[in-house]
């Protein structure tokens, strides 16, 4: 799903550089169908963990490190209302940050896009 030139201007200036670069992948931790407005492939958080997903894969932050690598996970959107109702996702970004592996590239208040770092 491609988002409007205008929803990205308005939503998130980085959306626009990621678009230019491809390919790039986006992990989306926010809820559905808003967690597809990036111009880019996306996997949302909640068909990671959820009923169709493997809840496994976010248990250890080591394994979901792993899961980033092998999916060429490039950036994660987080938004505050999906972390502050998904509190295994609220503690990988926050733990993610505390070591180095998430870059903020851009925060607007509710809604942020981190530059994953794989590696550390």
């Amino acid at each position: 799903l491609l988002a409007s030139e205008n929803t990205i201007e308005r939503e998130f200036s980085p959306l626009k550089s990621i678009k230019d670069n491809y390919p790039k992948m986006v992990l989306s931790m926010d809820n559905l169908p808003d967690a597809y407005i990036f111009p880019c492939s996306v996997k949302s958080y909640t068909d990671l963990e959820g009923s169709g997903g493997n809840p496994y894969l976010v248990k250890k932050l080591d394994i979901f490190k792993e899961y980033l690598d092998y999916a060429h996970i490039d950036y994660i959107f987080a938004n505050d209302l999906f972390l502050e109702s998904h509190s295994r996702a609220e503690e990988i970004v926050r733990f993610m940050l505390e070591d180095g592996s998430l870059e903020v590239v851009e925060d607007k208040g509710e809604n942020a896009l981190y530059k994953y770092i794989g590696g550390k």
